[in-house]
């Protein structure tokens, strides 16, 4: 126990908080906030990564983790600006449910006074080949296309003109697990691999066509059911007209090459 007779431990969690604070505030008045996001930036480099398109996703809506994520620790400025940054950091996952991607978007996060549609700087989504082509397997089999859903499919698409200019999109293809297993060879896959997505990209042309126009960052790849995004798989999305790379790169036959990453 101290002289005020509190425990020792308490003191010194409670010095060791106010230190904090203390220097939090003094970064906040006396550096520019370039420098402060660079800092930010450093402090979350083990935390950035693909999550869920989610409200529980983020950071500060856990009672437990690192301190920083605690307004009572860093203060409401820093805490605000670190969530800010980390916004901008990680890529969030939409998944099939590109209906819920305007509500995420248009919807604001405690603490911060703006909406996610300012601050989302990357995300990815996916649909299932079913919902727009006709080749579902590499043995050759087709499949009915439900015009329904390839509808709906590509109204929703038009969500992501919501995003801020310049966002990086992952556009993924879902296929089923039997894809892998019939395309044995890594030459058999690749060949089916580009049928897919050339017949994807030509479904959602004019969406992705508009999208890139306006800036966004374009990237497709396929995607096994029921996993997570593999950015191993991606092709990035660049004009016939300025491609002039030596990766691995096909035509999808509306303007646009298919660059391996």
């Amino acid at each position: 126990m101290d002289m005020s007779g509190r425990p020792a431990t308490k003191t010194t969690d409670t010095d060791h908080e106010f230190a904090c604070r203390e220097l939090c505030e003094n970064a906040i008045a006396t550096l520019p906030r370039e420098l402060r996001d660079m800092i930010y930036e450093y402090v979350l480099s083990s935390e950035v990564r693909d999550v869920a398109a989610l409200p529980t996703s983020e950071p500060t809506s856990s009672k437990v983790g690192p301190h920083y994520w605690k307004a009572e620790k860093v203060g409401d400025a820093t805490s605000k600006e670190l969530l800010e940054v980390w916004y901008r950091l990680v890529r969030f996952h939409v998944g099939q449910d590109l209906g819920y991607l305007k509500r995420f978007l248009s919807s604001q996060p405690a603490p911060l006074d703006t909406t996610r549609q300012l601050l989302v700087t990357k995300i990815s989504i996916a649909f299932d080949l079913r919902d727009v082509g006709t080749h579902m397997q590499p043995s050759g089999g087709g499949v009915v296309r439900d015009s329904a859903s390839r509808t709906r499919m590509l109204e929703r698409l038009e969500h992501l003109f919501l995003l801020k200019e310049g966002a990086s999109i992952h556009v993924y293809v879902i296929v089923p697990h039997s894809y892998t297993i019939l395309a044995r060879t890594p030459d058999r896959y690749a060949y089916h691999e580009k049928k897919v997505l050339r017949e994807v990209t030509t479904t959602i042309a004019d969406v992705l066509s508009r999208l890139a126009a306006a800036g966004y960052g374009l990237s497709t790849g396929i995607m096994l059911s029921s996993t997570w995004p593999n950015k191993g798989s991606l092709y990035d999305s660049v004009s016939e007209k300025s491609t002039n790379d030596t990766r691995s790169c096909f035509s999808t036959g509306h303007g646009s090459n298919l660059v391996w990453l």
